[in-house]
């Protein structure tokens, strides 16, 4: 045989060698790519939303000796589920344009250089709702990745979305642009990844949304228990909204951390939360952060409550619900994590302002539910509890700087005023949980410390029946009362109803007449039903800031005491030395008024409203043997001798 003709026979079995294995490495690709598109739709499936469906099939696969090309319709379609909503449907058609072998023709073309089994290139079709992405960004290619199969089967891809900018009808986007790189192993157990995005801006009349400087990343694998383990994050330079209406808000430098970690049978969680600044109307709230550790989860089980889970969502979606089955299945695979007796901790929680530190630190052991044999003596919640350990320390001129910048923004309150005010709120509210004992009070920082276990409770170092602790906390123990009239008892009020209050008083024996003063405010008029008078010539209610009859802001307790010449102005200094709770002052008319403030602002509990209610008449009982006054005449007896005009005006 001549050399050439050798030479010519050696090239031909070269080119048929590697169109053979193009051919088999087109059917390898094509088998993998199935079996990555089921298990993202299947993913899709997931979801959870009502009346929407997410789909991802193939539309067509050509398979060619040197180059495949394949299309994928990723669908949605909404239901209403609303009678003022529309239906929604679409679909998104994707593009693989595959070429095999390690320096296939196509591929160079694209720039694809180095050295692999198969080269990728994915783009979106121009048709439907694609449409509008291709006239915004004006290229041909507006999503496009490329996707390099190397030798080990692993798969590493760049993918790139386009920057535009759109403006209409006085809104407008502005995109930077983002890229998303990363490695899939051949055995899918495996990936890495990291996406960039700079900005995407948009602004309305009134409104704006704004983040900047996005970072992600993730590098996770199987693990021995069949679950993602491994490491993520995620960072933004800036977040700025400004919704309709509402205080501008903007948070900087953000941060997340998420680590999944197995140890024989158990996995554990550990996560970070940062915000380096925080402001609100230019308003600076400072910082946050926060540390949470989940441990001692049975792997398992953690399987089973994941598929659980899944079907809950996906049954969620339908226009029925999830079934009974379903519900009890997913409550069995709930006992079944809590059997492992999971650990939670946020150590800590901290949030730094210019006005102080707050703090609170938080663990505890769950265990498998069983609900104790008496419902009266444990609260319902401890069944799930082993232990816990919780530390609060709050500063109060925190509480104070947030409240005023509120009712700066909600109520148009000038700075002054609603500092103020602030200042009376949060004092209040602190005295109020002093009142439960689960709060103590030093300088300016506000406390709770909270230990469980083994069925026994201690609060701030000291053991406190459970059942005692319940209406601190606004929870209900069954079987310890009956249900009040007016709010449910452990309901925390947003604001007060004069009609409400009033009941209070009614519950406790009193006669309550409503009227209404000089501002059209409501006021009620305190008095013994059995005929005897209160110690003071009476007690007043007024309200404030109410919106309509039952929906007031704030409320003033005054006593109003006919006082004798010996009750001079140094004896009611010296009764507001020594007093937390109410201050004392003389009339022009001569009388000594006592008065306490009561707020609802950032909410308040019922029971503690009512606890305040009867400080405030025992106080008042005290004030008038502090002073020497005397007993007020029976109803009917005392109008002649006060004469018009000599109780205290209204506060304005």
């Amino acid at each position: 045989m001549k050399k050439s003709t050798a030479v010519v026979s050696a090239l031909a079995l070269a080119a048929l060698a590697y169109a053979g294995a193009s051919w088999h490495l087109g059917k390898r690709i094509q088998a993998r790519t199935a079996q990555a598109l089921e298990q993202a739709h299947a993913a899709l499936q997931n979801h959870g939303m009502q009346g929407l469906t997410l789909a991802l099939q193939t539309e067509s696969y050509a398979r060619g000796w040197f180059n495949s090309r394949a299309r994928y319709v990723f669908s949605y379609e909404r239901q209403p589920t609303q009678p003022d909503e529309q239906a929604l449907a679409g679909r998104l058609v994707i593009e693989n344009r595959i070429a095999h072998g390690p320096l296939a023709p196509s591929a160079l073309a694209r720039g694809q250089f180095v050295p692999g089994l198969a080269h990728i290139e994915t783009v979106l079709v121009n048709e439907a709702q694609a449409r509008a992405l291709f006239e915004l960004t004006g290229q041909d290619k507006p999503l496009r990745g490329l996707t390099r199969i190397g030798f080990d089967g692993a798969s590493h891809g760049d993918w790139t979305l386009a920057a535009f900018q759109a403006q209409r009808d006085g809104r407008s986007v502005s995109f930077s642009g983002a890229r998303l790189s990363g490695m899939v192993a051949a055995d899918l157990q495996r990936v890495a990844a990291s996406g960039v995005m700079d900005h995407l801006l948009y602004e309305a009349p009134g409104q704006a949304a704004e983040i900047r400087g996005l970072r992600v990343g993730a590098n996770t694998r199987a693990g021995a228990l069949g679950m993602g383990v491994g490491d993520s994050s995620l960072n933004l330079g800036l977040v700025r909204v400004q919704a309709p209406g509402a205080a501008p808000v903007v948070l900087e430098k953000l941060s997340h951390r998420l680590s999944v970690s197995e140890s024989g049978s158990s996995v554990a969680v550990d996560a970070t939360y940062a915000v380096d600044r925080i402001t609100v109307r230019e308003r600076d709230f400072g910082n946050m952060q926060m540390a949470l550790q989940i441990g001692n989860l049975d792997g398992a089980a953690l399987q089973a409550f994941s598929a659980r889970y899944d079907a809950l969502l996906r049954e969620s979606a339908q226009a029925d619900g999830p079934s009974t089955a379903t519900y009890e299945a997913f409550e069995q695979a709930v006992d079944g994590l809590l059997a492992g007796k999971p650990t939670v901790a946020i150590e800590p929680w901290l949030w730094r302002m210019p006005q102080g530190e707050s703090r609170l630190s938080v663990k505890a052991g769950l265990r498998e539910r069983t609900p104790p044999a008496d419902q009266t003596s444990a609260l319902p919640a401890l069944h799930l509890l082993e232990r816990l350990d919780l530390d609060l320390s709050v500063a109060k001129p925190m509480l104070q700087e947030i409240v005023a910048a509120t009712l700066q923004d909600q109520d148009g309150r000038d700075p002054q005023a609603a500092a103020a005010m602030a200042q009376t709120q949060v004092q209040a509210m602190a005295d109020a949980a002093q009142l439960t004992g689960l709060v103590t009070a030093q300088g300016d920082r506000l406390s709770m410390t909270l230990a469980y276990a083994d069925g026994r409770l201690q609060v701030n170092g000291q053991e406190q029946p459970i059942q005692d602790l319940a209406p601190g906390l606004g929870l209900a123990v069954p079987g310890l009362q009956e249900e009040p009239a007016g709010p449910a008892f452990g309901q925390v009020l947003q604001s007060l109803d004069p009609k409400h209050i009033a009941a209070l008083f009614e519950e406790e024996g009193y006669e309550v007449a409503r009227s209404r003063d000089a501002a059209g405010e409501p006021l009620l008029e305190i008095r013994r039903r059995d005929g005897q008078a209160l110690r003071g010539r009476e007690i007043q209610v007024e309200f404030y800031g109410c919106i309509g009859q039952d929906d007031c802001e704030e409320l003033l307790l005054r006593a109003i005491h006919d006082a004798g010449p010996h009750v001079t102005l140094t004896r009611l200094n010296a009764w507001n030395a020594d007093s937390r709770w109410v201050k004392a002052y003389q009339s022009e008319d001569g009388q000594a008024v006592l008065e306490m403030d009561i707020g609802a602002y950032g909410g308040l509990g019922q029971e503690n409203l009512a606890s305040l209610i009867v400080t405030f008449v025992d106080l008042s009982e005290e004030f008038a043997e502090f002073i020497g006054a005397q007993e007020a005449p029976v109803p009917g007896q005392a109008e002649a001798e006060a004469g018009p005009g000599t109780a205290p005006q209204p506060r304005q």
